[in-house]
C-alpha cells in the first residue's frame, strides 16, 4: 500500500513542481514531512532557508519544491527555500572579498553571529573580533542582538552563498613603516609568538616565535604580558592582515650599527674587532 501510494504521488507530479505538506519531525532544522497518506518527504537543513532557517511547528503546512524524487529508493527530497530568489545573488553583485560592510547582528549561536546587512545574513565568527583570541572571545560574549557592527568581508563560499566579515581584518590605513623598529606592549602570548600593541596607534602585531631570537630553543616564559619591547616592522598589515614584527630583525639591525660605528671610530677591520 505504501509504495502504491507513492507510486501514485510521483506519477501526479514532477520535479519543481510546489506542492503543500505537513510538518511531522524536526531536527536540527530539517524537516521530516508528510506529503500525502504514506507518503512522506524530507526537506535537508540546508534546504530550509537561504540564511537563518526558520523555526517550524510539528503539524503545521507548509509549501516546498521537488527538488529529487527516486522512486525504487522510496526517496522524496524537497526545498522551501528554492521557492524563492536568493538574497544573496544582489548582495554578492555588489560586495567582494576585502569590501566593507555595515550591518546589525539579528542572531547570537554558540560561536558565531548573523549580522544583517542589506536584507542578507553574513556570519561574524567570535575568532574575527580581535587578533586576540582572548580579547575577541571576550567581545564576542558581550555581543547583543540589535549591535551595529562594521566589518570587511574575508571570505565568500560559492558553493553556499555564505559570506564571512571579520572586524579584525579591517584594512588600516596607518602611517606604518616597513623596517622601522617600535616600542610594542605585549598584549597576549601564544604558543607561536607575542600579540603587541605598537606604540602610538590602536593596531595590533604580531611576533613570531621564530623572529624573536636567533636561537631557536628561546623559552616564550621569558615574556610577560604588558611587558615592553623593540621589534622591526616586517609587513605593515594591508589588505586586512595582521602587521608582523621581529625582535630578532631589530637587534641584528642594532648590533650591525654598532659594529659599523666601532669600525669607524677605532679605524678596525672586523677581525680586529673580534
Amino acid at each position: 500500500l505504501y509504495f502504491i501510494e507513492m507510486r501514485n504521488f510521483i506519477n501526479a507530479h514532477k520535479l519543481e513542481d510546489k506542492v503543500k505538506c505537513k510538518v511531522l519531525y524536526t531536527y536540527k532544522n530539517a524537516l521530516d514531512v508528510e506529503l500525502a497518506r504514506y507518503v512522506n518527504g524530507f526537506i535537508p537543513r540546508s534546504e530550509v532557508s537561504w540564511d537563518n532557517a526558520p523555526n517550524y511547528e510539528i503539524n503545521s503546512v507548509i509549501e516546498a519544491k521537488l527538488i529529487e524524487i527516486v522512486l525504487s529508493k522510496r526517496k522524496i527530497i524537497l526545498s522551501i527555500k528554492q521557492l524563492s530568489d536568493n538574497p544573496m545573488k544582489e548582495f554578492l553583485l555588489k560586495y567582494k572579498v576585502g569590501n566593507e560592510v555595515n550591518g546589525i547582528v539579528s542572531k547570537k549561536m554558540n560561536n558565531y553571529a548573523l549580522v544583517e546587512c542589506e536584507n542578507s545574513s553574513v556570519k561574524l565568527y567570535n575568532s574575527e573580533l580581535n587578533w586576540s583570541l582572548n580579547e575577541s572571545l571576550n567581545k564576542f560574549k558581550n555581543l547583543q542582538i540589535g549591535d551595529k557592527i562594521t566589518g570587511s568581508i574575508y571570505k565568500i563560499n560559492d558553493k553556499n552563498n555564505n559570506v564571512y566579515i571579520s572586524t579584525k581584518r579591517q584594512n588600516n590605513e596607518s602611517s606604518l613603516q616597513v623596517d622601522k623598529n617600535y616600542q610594542c606592549k605585549i598584549i597576549e602570548i601564544q604558543f607561536n609568538g607575542l600579540i603587541v600593541s605598537i606604540e602610538g596607534t590602536n593596531i595590533l602585531g604580531f611576533i613570531k616565535k621564530n623572529n624573536i631570537s636567533k636561537d631557536i630553543n628561546i623559552s616564550l616564559r621569558g615574556f610577560k604580558v604588558d611587558q615592553i619591547v623593540d621589534a622591526q616592522l616586517l609587513t605593515s598589515g594591508q589588505g586586512g592582515k595582521m602587521p608582523l614584527l621581529s625582535i630578532r630583525a631589530q637587534e641584528i639591525e642594532t648590533n650591525e650599527k654598532l659594529l659599523e660605528n666601532f669600525q669607524k671610530n677605532t679605524n678596525s677591520s672586523f677581525g680586529e674587532f673580534i
